[in-house]
């Protein structure tokens, strides 16, 4: 099956806003049909069928959300997930092998801690990795931001954006960073203008 999200308000002929589920056949999933306040920009599929929905999100299902929220496999809201991403979206979530997942937009704070624009959060849905920590900087303060991420098999994270400082290194648009958030100074590339997208 495939979870799609955005902006829609109805699937086919049925009312379903911003989250749905499609059956193989691309017919719509009816036993799936939570009710989600807000855009879906980003969603993440958990090896247990837990499904993360990143995005200007609000509310899912009655209940308050910030940007950021965790689904059961039935559509209902994961209680437990209370990571709070704030002052602004979510646009990006990778999982990490060991569970844990990071996230990247236009936020400035997670759980109440500064966090601009990238996080990690940890497997269990609820604290911010506080060792993950790097910070972005540009000669604009502005237009500083982050617009796409690789997650590498060996843990190592590519970042690109609208930056020239990561960490108080200088890094051109385009950064490597090690599995704990420090900048790998070996990954020597540089862009003229923001980087978006990544393959390997």
């Amino acid at each position: 099956k495939v979870i799609a999200g955005g902006t829609f308000n109805t699937v086919g002929a049925a009312n379903q806003a911003n989250l749905a589920r499609f059956n193989p056949d691309g017919s719509r999933d009816t036993t799936f049909n939570p009710t989600i306040v807000g855009s879906v920009y980003a969603i993440a599929l958990q090896r247990d069928g837990k499904i993360v929905i990143g995005g200007s999100i609000t509310q899912v299902n009655g209940f308050l959300v910030t940007k950021l929220a965790r689904l059961n496999p039935d559509g209902t809201k994961d209680h437990i997930f209370d990571a709070s991403p704030n002052g602004g979206d979510v646009q990006e979530i990778l999982l990490q092998t060991d569970g844990k997942f990071l996230i990247r937009g236009t936020f400035s704070t997670v759980n109440n801690q500064s966090r601009p624009l990238l996080a990690r959060i940890m497997d269990n849905g609820q604290s911010l990795d506080t060792g993950f920590s790097p910070t972005f900087s540009n000669a604009m303060p502005s237009v500083t931001s982050i617009t796409g991420m690789l997650l590498q098999q060996d843990g190592k994270v590519l970042v690109g954006g609208n930056f020239n400082n990561v960490s108080g290194i200088p890094k051109q648009n385009i950064v490597r960073l090690n599995a704990e958030g420090a900048v790998d100074t070996a990954f020597t590339a540089t862009a003229s203008h923001a980087v978006t997208a990544f393959a390997e």
